[in-house]
This record gives C-alpha cells, sequence and structure tokens, in this order.
C-alpha cells in the first residue's frame, strides 16, 4: 500500500515532502522536506519557484505574470 497523501486547496503532502503553490500564479511559494528544516523555494523576495513572467514586446513596465489559474487533479491514482 503506499503513502496517504494530504490535499488542501493549494498544498500536498506525501509526509517526505510538502509543496504549497500560490492560489493567484500557480507558483510554487513553498517546497519543504518534512526532515530538513528550509523552504526550498526561497519566497521571501516575493518570486516564487515555476514563476511564470509574460513581456509583450520590449518595456520592463510591461512584465506580467499569469493568472488567475485553475489546480485540478487529473487522475487520482489507486
Amino acid at each position: 500500500m503506499g503513502v496517504g497523501v494530504a490535499v488542501t486547496a493549494n498544498s500536498l503532502d506525501n509526509g517526505v515532502v510538502k509543496v504549497v503553490v500560490d492560489e493567484t500564479t500557480g507558483a510554487i511559494k513553498s517546497l519543504r522536506n518534512h526532515s530538513i528544516d528550509n523552504n526550498f523555494s526561497d519566497s521571501a523576495s516575493g518570486e516564487n519557484l515555476n514563476d511564470y513572467l509574460f513581456l509583450h514586446g520590449n518595456k520592463l513596465a510591461d512584465l506580467q505574470r499569469n493568472g488567475p489559474v485553475t489546480i485540478s487533479v487529473k487522475e487520482r491514482g489507486r
């Protein structure tokens, strides 16, 4: 039998690692291993892992983030 996964609106936790997703952008704002006291996604600066930025043209003032995002389960497993 496999390890269970705890699921919330914006996180997954399998007892080994926990991933927390930003509900607005879909970026990973927290990635933690339960045995290591560290957030591998240093989101203190406001930047996150897998953050998507889009620049249409060449004006940095027009830089945009994606959003809003939808998170859904495609396969429930066995």
